[in-house]
C-alpha cells in the first residue's frame, strides 16, 4: 500500500521518481552515495518526505525555509535555513553514508560574519540513528534543536565554534 503524501500532492511511489521507469531515471541523475544502490536511495528519499513535512509545519511559521525538497534533491537530506540580519542557521537531518547501515544524523548550526571571519557553531542532536527513531520523535527533536539554536549567542559561537576566513572580504 502506498503512503498518502497528499499534502505534497503526490503518492509515495511518485514522490522520488518511482512512479515509472522514465520518471525514475529523470529523478535520479546520479547517486553520490557509495554505500547504497539507486533503488535504496529512492526508498530512503520516500522515508524522508513525511519527516520533512512534519519539520516544515514546525519551522516555517518561525521563519525557517526548506533549502531543497528531498524529493527533488540529489542529497538525502532535510535541511532548513534561517537567515536574519546578523545570524544564519541550519536545522536538518542527513543520511550517513555508512557501509551496511542506514542511519541518519540530526544537526543544528548557527553562524555570523564579522570583519572577514565567519564564526560557525555546529552541534548534533543525534548521530547515526535509524529512521524509525526520527519518525516517532520529529516534533521533540525539532523543538530541542530550536531551543539550542535560540540559546546560542554570539559569544558562544565565537568561543566554541569554528572560524573560517571569508575569501570575498576586502
Amino acid at each position: 500500500m502506498k503512503a498518502d503524501y497528499s499534502a505534497h500532492g503526490r503518492q509515495a511511489g511518485d514522490a522520488c521518481g518511482r512512479g515509472d521507469k522514465k520518471n525514475q531515471m529523470a529523478r535520479l541523475n546520479y547517486n553520490m552515495y557509495k554505500n547504497i544502490s539507486d533503488n535504496t536511495f529512492l526508498g530512503i528519499c520516500e522515508l524522508l518526505i513525511p519527516i520533512e513535512t512534519m519539520m516544515k509545519e514546525i519551522l516555517a511559521p518561525l521563519g525557517w525555509r526548506l533549502h531543497s525538497p528531498v524529493a527533488e534533491s540529489d542529497a538525502l537530506a532535510v535541511d532548513f535555513i534561517k537567515t536574519d540580519t546578523l545570524l544564519s542557521g541550519n536545522i536538518g537531518i542527513t543520511f550517513d553514508d555508512l557501509a551496511k547501515r542506514t542511519t541518519f544524523t540530526f544537526y543544528i548550526t548557527k553562524s555570523f560574519d564579522e570583519k572577514g571571519i565567519r564564526y560557525f557553531l555546529r552541534d548534533y542532536i543525534l548521530k547515526n540513528q535509524e529512521i524509525i527513531f526520527f519518525e516517532n520523535r520529529v516534533e521533540e527533536l525539532t523543538n530541542l534543536a530550536l531551543e539550542k539554536y535560540d540559546a546560542w549567542n554570539n559569544y558562544d559561537i565565537r568561543m566554541h565554534g569554528e572560524k573560517i576566513k571569508l575569501s570575498s572580504y576586502t
